[in-house]
């Protein structure tokens, strides 16, 4: 289950001004980039007895996560100051315990399927990346 924050993460002063400066540069040098949201973890809760695990989340933005992981002055940020954005990792058993497999460009595989979450939605946003898998009706 996810707890979304209503409010976005803040960071600490000058970080979103330089990631501003930074991604501009970035989409210079790579002009499909865009910007989005991104969901950060915050903390999580256990509920042993439902057996449910919570995760607490905030709303950031992917030139956010760039500049705070992926910039040169990433190292001087402190971790918890840094927007640590959750994804979505999929391994896929099927019932005869085969793994499945995606079959990528120039006939490369990938055990598994991965993407940043970018909806507070989880089970639209599980059901959507699980879709390209789906047998054809």
């Amino acid at each position: 289950k996810l707890q979304p924050d209503v409010t976005e993460k803040s960071y600490p002063a000058g970080v979103p001004a330089m990631a501003d400066v930074e991604w501009d540069l970035k989409v210079k040098e790579e002009p499909g980039l865009t910007d989005g949201p991104v969901w950060c973890l915050q903390g999580h809760e256990e509920d042993q007895s439902a057996k449910q695990l919570t995760l607490k989340i905030q709303k950031s933005s992917k030139r956010l996560l760039h500049y705070t992981h992926f910039s040169d002055e990433a190292l001087m940020i402190a971790k918890e100051a840094r927007c640590n954005a959750c994804g979505l990792l999929f391994l896929i058993e099927t019932g005869d315990g085969l793994l499945l497999m995606e079959r990528q460009e120039e006939g490369s595989t990938s055990l598994s399927r991965s993407g940043s979450l970018t909806s507070q939605d989880l089970t639209r946003a599980i059901s959507e990346a699980l879709a390209p898998l789906a047998l054809p009706q």
